[in-house]
C-alpha cells in the first residue's frame, strides 16, 4: 500500500503575532499619552488608553484560541486518517483470506463432468 504524504507541519504563528500586536500597542500608546496629556482633554488620553489596552487583549486572545481550535482540528483529523488506514489494512487482509479460500476449494474434475454428459446421452 503506497505511504500517504502527511501535510508539512505550520510553525507556531501565536508568538509572532502576539508579539506584532503587542507592538502595534505599545507604539500607539507612546504615540497617545503625549498627544492626549494636555489638562483642557480632560480624560480622553485615559479612554484611549484603556481602550488600546482592551483591543490588544482581546485580539491576542481571539490568536490563542484559533490556534487551539486549529490543533484540535488536525488532532481530529490524524485520528480519522489511522482509523481509516486501519480499515483499509482489514479489508486487505478479508479479502486475501478469500482469495486463499477460493483458491484452496476442490474444482470438477473431468471424470465428474464426464459422467453427467454420459448420463444425459443415455436418457
Amino acid at each position: 500500500m503506497a505511504r500517504l504524504s502527511s501535510t508539512p507541519k505550520r510553525s507556531d504563528f501565536r508568538l509572532p503575532a502576539t508579539a506584532i500586536i503587542w507592538g502595534c500597542a505599545t507604539a500607539m500608546l507612546a504615540i497617545c499619552l503625549p498627544l492626549t496629556d494636555e489638562p483642557h482633554q480632560g480624560n480622553r488620553g485615559t479612554i484611549i488608553s484603556l481602550a488600546i489596552l482592551a483591543g490588544a487583549t482581546v485580539s491576542t486572545v481571539a490568536v490563542w484560541q484559533s490556534a487551539n481550535r486549529d490543533l484540535q482540528f488536525q488532532i481530529s483529523a490524524a485520528d480519522e486518517l489511522k482509523q481509516l488506514q486501519e480499515r483499509v489494512i482489514d479489508l486487505e487482509a478479508i479479502a486475501s483470506a478469500g482469495q486463499l479460500e477460493w483458491q484452496r476449494q476442490p474444482r470438477p474434475n473431468a471424470d465428474i463432468s464426464g459422467d453427467l454428459r454420459s448420463n444425459r446421452t443415455e436418457a
